[in-house]
């Protein structure tokens, strides 16, 4: 018997601001460029590519270049399709052992 299966896509399940705030945590928590490029390019899908170029004043190309794997966009590129989904970037202690050994 054939084992039948359909494509998945993430950004078929973010539906939500807090979807998108938890998906771009867990990113974030990697430290990895590529995997955070990864989670915003579909947080971008599920909002529409044409739609958030349009916002973030950047071609519908410059946005999916900006998600390749193999780019390395400069953050003002990253500043603005983030600001045109509606969130910023902020910055925390990784923990608080981190923010004790700096103090």
């Amino acid at each position: 018997m054939k084992l039948e299966t359909t494509k998945f896509s993430v950004a078929d399940y973010i539906d939500t601001a807090e979807d998108v705030l938890h998906y771009i945590d867990a990113a974030l928590e990697d430290n990895d460029p590529v995997a955070f490029r990864r989670h915003l390019a579909a947080i971008a899908k599920s909002k529409g590519m044409a739609d958030l170029a349009a916002k973030a004043k950047i071609s519908r190309a410059g946005i999916y270049k900006a998600f390749d794997e193999r780019s390395d966009p400069q953050m003002s590129t990253m500043f603005s399709i983030i600001g045109a989904m509606g969130y910023r970037f902020s910055i925390k202690p990784a923990s608080e052992e981190d923010q004790a050994a700096i103090a």
